[in-house]
């Protein structure tokens, strides 16, 4: 095959044209108009057209070159004719009409009828592939001929080979008989010997079983003697460990009941002394206000003191005297109310130290009383310590209000006069 006719046979333009064609022709056309069936069959038309010149022109007349778009534009036309199979329309239609228009383009002008010049040039063409076609057959006869007598050399050969086969087969055969001979002689040799050694064997076998029964129960009774003997031994280990684990205990029971003793006279000095410095606090601050109220009286002294001497060194004036004793009421006011806050604290001290001392000596008190009573008596206890409400004096000694009174009617008496 020549490479013109081999470029279009790898074009494979003929069947590319036969798929669109039988999609087209496989179209339901129930509802086709009318444009759409003129354009169906201009194109069913052109493609019968087609499939008869790709199968009967001659691609040795073309140039290789003329077949470059060939596939492109028949890949075209078969995917117009798929999209018109599942919908006709006369968009896809046109569209596959223009695109076969583009390979008759190329094709009629092509494919032209042949004038008798060229007519003769392709017989006298036809005349030279001719000659040379019964040349190639002369050589073919020549080359037949020479087999032919290779194949009767071959045959003879052949023939000689399938002799010397037979004799072959003659001589396997003899052989086989004799070594069927030898393997029956040794199948029986080998089944004697084979009794010989399963019978020595089953004596060995039986050897070795009473030897191992003999074994087993030698050990058998070894392992009961060390059974009992190791079973004695651990009741033995077992006994003395619960004596020791009881000794343990009763050991760790004692050190829990001096742990919890020991946490309990803790907690309690603990308790007791924060009572012991809440009512040192509470003492310090009775101190402090006594202090303060001290040097607030020592004041009024001296301010009455010196109005008494300046209103007798000079002219009596009992006017300017009382005024300057309405300064020392002024002083009282805060003196009496720095007494009035040390009482206070010195009471709540009192208090506190009352609850320290008790918290102190309530474990020395209860600890040869049994647990019983001991618990009883301790949740009384609690009732008194924890969670009692604080209780206020029902009258004040001397409360501001009534100090604040006391200074604004002693300022009206003495200024009643002026």
């Amino acid at each position: 095959m020549s490479r013109w006719s081999t470029h279009f046979k790898n074009q494979n333009l003929l069947q590319r044209t036969q798929d669109a064609l039988n999609v087209l022709q496989t179209t339901n056309l129930e509802t086709i108009t009318t444009v759409e069936r003129e354009e169906y069959e201009r194109a069913i038309k052109v493609l019968k057209i087609l499939e008869i010149r790709f199968a009967t022109l001659d691609p040795e007349l073309f140039s290789q070159s003329h077949w470059a778009n060939f596939a492109t534009w028949l890949n075209n036309v078969k995917e117009y004719a798929n999209q018109v199979s599942q919908n006709i329309h006369s968009g896809y239609l046109a569209h596959l009409n223009n695109t076969v228009d583009e390979v008759l383009a190329v094709l009629v002008p092509i494919d032209i009828k042949f004038s008798e010049n060229e007519l003769k040039a392709l017989t006298e063409a036809s005349a030279i592939y001719r000659q040379k076609i019964v040349e190639e057959l002369e050589l073919v006869k020549k080359r037949a001929a020479e087999i032919k007598k290779q194949y009767d050399l071959l045959s003879s050969e052949v023939s000689q080979g399938q002799s010397r086969l037979d004799k072959n087969d003659q001589v396997i055969e003899l052989q086989k008989t004799r070594l069927d001979t030898s393997i029956a002689e040794f199948q029986q040799q080998f089944s004697i010997a084979q009794e010989s050694r399963n019978q020595e064997f089953q004596k060995v076998v039986t050897s070795i079983g009473e030897s191992s029964n003999i074994q087993a129960k030698a050990f058998e009774d070894a392992f009961k003697t060390t059974l009992e003997t190791q079973k004695v031994q651990w009741n033995s280990l077992v006994a003395k460990t619960n004596g020791q684990s009881n000794d343990h205990l009763e050991f760790l029971k004692k050190r829990k009941k001096e742990v919890d003793d020991i946490f309990g006279v803790i907690g309690s000095a603990a308790l007791a002394g924060n009572f012991n410095d809440i009512a040192n606090t509470e003492r310090t601050a009775a101190n402090n206000w006594r202090n303060i109220a001290f040097g607030f009286m020592v004041a009024m002294g001296v301010v009455a003191l010196t109005a008494f001497i300046y209103t007798l060194v000079k002219a009596p004036d009992w006017e300017t005297f009382l005024f300057r004793i309405g300064t020392v009421l002024v002083i009282a006011v805060p003196a009496f109310y720095a007494a009035n806050e040390s009482s206070k604290h010195r009471n709540r001290e009192k208090l506190i130290r009352k609850n320290f001392l008790e918290l102190s000596s309530i474990d020395a008190y209860l600890v040869h009383l049994p647990e019983k009573e001991r618990n009883e008596i301790k949740g009384k206890l609690s009732e008194k310590f924890f969670g009692v409400p604080e209780l206020h004096e029902k009258t004040e000694s001397v409360t501001k209000k009534d100090l604040f009174g006391l200074l604004e009617r002693a300022i009206k008496e003495f200024t009643k006069g002026h």
